[in-house]
């Protein structure tokens, strides 16, 4: 699994990445960072949770749990993002690379997966296939975390399997 974890040596996850450009800026700097370490030819099979860093801004920060809040930032950043998304998904996609549907977002109660339902749609229409399940289980307790609701909502977005590699080769299972 690839990742953009860090940007210019700071992760999303810190306040101090936050510091200077403003949310949505930082947001797209994170993603064109993002493209730009697909571009580099990396060796991994998957991207992993594409919109890491809205689960970590500010505003996704001060809204709990509140769904509509939260709702409607996601809405506003996926649109503001939608080019360099594209760009994204279609490297991935042309690169024979796939990207994981991760259950961290209901673990951090943000009410979806990561990436969020409309990515995964999104690259779903573009054509992208290789779909990889993770629950970013950082504890035991945590290995598989809401991998209930997946079969339902990867339906809800297009998809009919995902994709489990043995021996680097993916192998597609049926929902």
């Amino acid at each position: 699994i690839g990742s953009t974890h860090l940007v210019d040596n700071i992760d999303p996850y810190y306040n101090e990445y936050w510091e200077g450009h403003g949310e949505s800026g930082e947001i797209k700097h994170y993603y064109e960072a993002t493209y730009e370490n697909i571009r580099q030819g990396f060796d991994f099979d998957v991207y992993g949770h594409i919109d890491y860093v809205i689960r970590y801004c500010p505003a996704i920060k001060a809204a709990g749990t509140d769904s509509k809040i939260l709702e409607s930032h996601y809405a506003k950043m996926l649109k503001e993002n939608r080019e360099i998304l594209d760009e994204i998904l279609l490297a991935l996609i042309e690169s024979g690379k796939g990207i994981e549907a991760n259950t961290g977002g209901f673990k951090y109660m943000l009410g979806h997966p990561n990436p969020h339902e409309d990515i995964l749609r999104r690259y779903r229409s573009l054509g992208g296939e290789l779909l990889s399940l993770g629950s970013d289980a950082h504890e035991s307790k945590h290995l598989a975390y809401s991998f209930t609701k997946m079969p339902a909502l990867l339906k809800g977005c297009g998809f009919t399997h995902y994709t489990e590699f043995h021996k680097r080769k993916p192998v597609q299972v049926p929902l």
